[in-house]
């Protein structure tokens, strides 16, 4: 169910359709990780930050792959209002992929989007670790931004 309300959400642009389905996979599997992550995503990228951050902290809790971990983290760098919260995320991502993790095919589109209406603080590092994460840049890349070099 969770598959399918991504697709629904990143491929046809069907976001009804989409919370419909990531509720039932909530119904189904309430302790499901990734699905809270991806449902806690969805609602972050629809505006809806309360709520989001509440089911991507919940994800996070019950996260056991590095996987979940990072795009919880990143869901939480991109949204959260509160900078010690962005600030300790982003010492987690950069971790994570220091450690060679990366989600090859996630969809971030919405959740950056979203973050530019909402003036992120550093949008560019955003995307720079977004193309880390997703496999199309290296590393490197988010080298060339000072937040990201002032993380121990």
């Amino acid at each position: 169910m969770g598959n399918y309300a991504n697709f629904l959400c990143d491929r046809i642009n069907d976001y009804d359709e989409a919370e419909t389905y990531y509720k039932k996979a909530q119904e189904i599997e309430p302790e499901h990780a990734h699905n809270l992550g991806n449902y806690g995503g969805f609602l972050l990228g629809r505006g809806k930050y309360d709520e989001g951050l509440t089911v991507v902290n919940k994800a996070i809790t019950q996260a056991k792959d590095e996987v979940t971990l990072l795009e919880c983290q990143f869901y939480v760098y991109a949204h959260a209002k509160n900078d010690a919260a962005r600030a300790k995320s982003l010492s987690i991502i950069k971790a994570i992929l220091l450690s060679g993790c990366r989600s090859k095919g996630w969809s971030v589109r919405n959740n950056i989007n979203r973050a530019i209406e909402d003036g992120h603080k550093n949008i560019n590092l955003l995307k720079a670790i977004a193309d880390v994460i997703v496999d199309k840049q290296q590393l490197a890349i988010p080298d060339k931004f000072e937040e990201w070099n002032q993380i121990k």
